[in-house]
């Protein structure tokens, strides 16, 4: 099986306005795959399993924005924060959360 990094698809076709991850434990080896900052990311989280791949992905999506993305957590297409927080705020929600399930929301601000 042949598998295409985003970034390929990124140099062909261009930044999309928003790329969905739903791929059951590997979102990280997928966010690896991305250089561009893009719009609007969201990828899932199963905690407490994945806790540290989900913060893997919020550092690795910081650093390539310079620290322009920010985020936010959804459980039943809800919004859990009021605001969007930097990456601190996300990580320590992460890592403090009784909730076993987010859909994280990488938002970028210029």
């Amino acid at each position: 099986m042949t598998v295409e990094k985003i970034e390929n698809y990124i140099k062909k076709y261009g930044v999309p306005i928003y790329i969905k991850i739903d791929v059951e434990g590997y979102e990280y080896e997928v966010i690896q795959g991305l250089e561009t900052a893009v719009p609007l990311i969201s990828l899932e989280a199963n905690l407490p399993e994945f806790k540290q791949e989900s913060v893997n992905c919020i550092t690795y999506l910081s650093n390539i924005s310079k620290d322009k993305y920010v985020f936010n957590f959804t459980t039943n297409n809800s919004f859990i924060l009021i605001n969007f927080v930097p990456m601190n705020e996300a990580v320590k929600f992460i890592t403090t959360t009784e909730l076993r399930y987010l859909e994280i929301y990488a938002k970028l601000v210029k």
